[in-house]
């Protein structure tokens, strides 16, 4: 089945097909359920399939298609993997499983506590920094605790990071 040619109207096609649809249309007995919308693969435990992606843990590969797949995993080339594909799915069109995109929020600062007290000791205590460099933060607005969990919350720090050395920011607090 060599073909020299592998004509775009194949290709397309075959991208299209992903690697959990090809193996679950074409060897199924490969897939191993793994939770509820998880898989792993039954000859390679740390190949893993999950909301239309693949990734092979031990070999730190992953991918979509069932053509990253055949090329990564099974070991084919290009021209091989798009064949294979090309007669498998002329042979008996595949189920298509459709994956609902999950709607983002945009992302949103937890909410501020009354006080900063566990936040401060934790700093200062554990973590023996200077109270007065916790202060500066805390009275610039970068740092609080939250509400919820209680947890250090710093704002915009990279900001504060790239332009300053910490040892900096103590001079300037002590001047």
């Amino acid at each position: 089945m060599s073909k020299k040619f592998i004509r775009k109207s194949v290709l397309e096609n075959v991208r299209t097909l992903s690697a959990f649809d090809y193996l679950n249309n074409y060897h199924p007995s490969l897939l191993v359920k793994n939770g509820k919308k998880d898989y792993y693969h039954r000859e390679h435990e740390s190949l893993h399939f999950s909301n239309g992606k693949w990734y092979w843990w031990s070999q730190g590969v992953g991918g979509t298609t069932a053509l990253d797949y055949l090329i990564a995993v099974e070991g084919y080339d290009f021209k091989e993997a798009c064949n294979y594909l090309a007669s498998l799915m002329n042979i008996s069109a595949p189920v298509v499983t459709y994956y609902h995109k999950k709607e983002t929020k945009p992302f949103e600062l937890p909410e501020k506590d009354k006080n900063n007290n566990l936040v401060i000791r934790y700093l200062c205590e554990t973590r023996k920094i200077y109270r007065e460099i916790v202060d500066y933060f805390i009275s610039k607005g970068m740092l609080y605790q939250s509400a919820n969990f209680r947890n250090a919350v710093f704002v915009d720090m990279m900001v504060i990071c790239q332009h300053m050395h910490l040892s900096e920011i103590y001079l300037k607090i002590l001047n």
